[in-house]
């Protein structure tokens, strides 16, 4: 009875830890906390927008955006001009009828989806931890490589924002069927942004795979939910096997080339130094 007692205490003490911490810390000042940390990156966020100029691939954003219409669009990404959903574009197309900035309009889908991402974070954690733990949690985010994304016209933060999103719906799925219609939502969203979306997938999947076998419960929601977000990759299956196709015939080419100029300055090296084993040698190395 001693072992059990003492395990007993100790997850009674770890609670009352946990209270403490809420209690002591307090969830409103948490909050405000949090609500200013997302007003001082939103700012930095915006004001590294503003000044910094658009590189490779977001000066192939803002061309896409700037297409008459979103058939133009659609057009130019089925001949590959670039890897991403048309939704992405049509986003930015949006808030930069909104915003009058190039900069900042074109790269705020970003911002809100980085705000929305260290958000969601805390949300969760919350439900695990006590308030100052998940916010620590939560801007921990500013850590990584994701801040560097936070500002740019690329897909990246605003998918994971998705996906954040999609990971609080999951987490609370049991509390209300609208979670369920969230989670859809935000699944759905995070693919039509951006491809990579769809490698998450399998991580849902075993998470409520788990459920069902540990918990021996059978959530209907969770799971259409997963199988309904995952149908909206059928409506972008005719772009996918165009941009596949076309890159792989590029990626053909250049290696074609490459393969093609290795011969060819192989054999010239090698005809202006010799034929001997140390000559052929040399010339690998100094192609290489």
């Amino acid at each position: 009875m001693a072992p059990a007692t003492g395990r007993k205490g100790e997850c009674m003490g770890t609670t009352q830890l946990r209270l403490a911490a809420n209690t002591e810390f307090g969830i409103r000042r948490t909050s405000i906390i949090l609500l200013l940390i997302l007003l001082v990156v939103g700012l930095c966020s915006a004001l590294h927008a503003v000044s910094k100029p658009f590189w490779y691939d977001e000066v192939c954003t803002v061309i896409l955006c700037r297409l008459p219409s979103a058939s133009a669009v659609w057009k130019a990404l089925g001949n590959a001009a670039d890897s991403n959903p048309p939704f992405f574009y049509l986003i930015l197309r949006l808030t930069r009828h909104l915003v009058p900035a190039d900069h900042l309009g074109y790269r705020l889908p970003s911002i809100l989806g980085f705000l929305g991402t260290i958000s969601c974070i805390y949300v969760i954690l919350s439900r695990r931890v006590d308030q100052l733990s998940a916010l620590v949690g939560a801007t921990f985010v500013l850590c990584t490589p994701l801040a560097s994304f936070a500002y740019e016209a690329r897909p990246y933060a605003l998918m994971l924002g998705c996906i954040s999103a999609a990971m609080l719906a999951w987490q609370r799925t049991d509390d209300s069927k609208l979670y369920s219609l969230l989670l859809t939502l935000a699944m759905a969203a995070a693919v039509s942004v951006h491809y990579y979306a769809v490698l998450v997938w399998p991580a849902f999947v075993i998470a409520e795979a788990s459920v069902w076998v540990f918990k021996r419960r059978f959530r209907i929601g969770a799971w259409a939910a997963l199988v309904v977000s995952a149908l909206a990759l059928l409506f972008f299956a005719k772009l996918l096997f165009n941009l596949a196709s076309i890159t792989a015939n590029i990626f053909g080419r250049i290696s074609a080339s490459a393969n093609s100029f290795s011969c060819t300055t192989g054999s010239s090296m090698s005809a202006a130094i010799g034929d001997g084993p140390l000559q052929l040698a040399l010339a690998q190395y100094f192609f290489i």
